[in-house]
């Protein structure tokens, strides 16, 4: 059955076709949304948009929310991911297009099929996360519904170096990917335990997608900074059947910090 809305994007609604300013620590931000829809499709785009600030930071950010909605996005030729081309400044333009483009694609989808069935449905949301005098991390999350039991959902975090504006590519040293296997199973215990499901270190590995080297995979998105932690995500799919969820955990800065990449560990809180 297909979700309403995820909570995300009941937030996200109520912003849709107005704009209101909020001042961040360093950005300020307009909240700006587009839902395009018929009685079989809805495609709904929803974020905070930088509207002033340093200019550098500005525009770094721009460009990231316009990749990360154009990855996100139904949007693409001949497997090729078409991002928005036109002037960056105009956050209502950028959601526009992605919601056009969205719709037009579901659309055809739903061509024939009865207006009381299934509502097809794609949205994108992105708001900013955490701040500290050194990093900002973006958060991005879609949730794509065409039919069946259930959609499916992402959910990813980016976090940028304030002092030269560019998103921190490589956070984890993945060449020490076996020696963070404590950490990551540690994590991964708490998660399932919040869920009500097996919590010993064999039960999970049992419920999880587990190459010939044993070793637990870390998330294909870099995990990101928070308040609390580096925040590590999975993705439907990644590491486990749909059943499990998106398994994510965080783990203190004075735990993970030996396993950063250099870069990581200079914007460290």
């Amino acid at each position: 059955m297909k979700h309403t809305k995820l909570l995300i994007f009941l937030i996200a609604a109520c912003w849709a076709g107005r704009v209101s300013g909020q001042v961040n620590d360093t950005l300020v931000v307009d909240s700006i949304g587009k839902v395009v829809a018929n009685a079989t499709t809805e495609a709904t785009v929803s974020f905070f948009y930088p509207v002033s600030g340093p200019e550098k930071l500005v525009k770094s950010v721009r460009s990231l929310i316009n990749d990360k909605l154009s990855e996100l996005s139904c949007n693409s030729e001949n497997g090729k991911i078409i991002s928005f081309q036109g002037d960056l400044s105009n956050g209502h333009d950028v959601a526009t297009y992605y919601a056009n483009n969205n719709f037009r694609l579901l659309q055809s989808d739903t061509e024939g099929i009865d207006a009381n069935g299934p509502t097809f449905s794609y949205d994108i949301y992105s708001e900013k996360g955490w701040e500290s005098d050194s990093t900002l991390t973006m958060l991005f999350s879609s949730y794509y519904y065409m039919g069946g039991a259930h959609g499916l959902f992402s959910e990813i975090g980016v976090t940028l170096s304030k002092r030269n504006a560019t998103p921190i590519l490589s956070v984890i040293d993945r060449s020490k990917t076996e020696q963070i296997q404590p950490i990551i199973t540690e994590g991964l215990t708490r998660y399932f335990a919040s869920n009500g499901a097996l919590t010993d270190n064999s039960d999970i590995k049992s419920l999880l997608f587990i190459g010939d080297d044993g070793l637990i995979p870390l998330p294909v998105n870099e995990p990101y900074f928070t308040s609390e932690g580096l925040r590590f995500i999975y993705q439907n799919y990644e590491i486990g059947p749909y059943a499990i969820g998106i398994p994510s955990f965080t783990v203190p800065y004075d735990k993970i910090k030996d396993f950063l990449s250099v870069e990581a560990q200079a914007m460290l809180p």
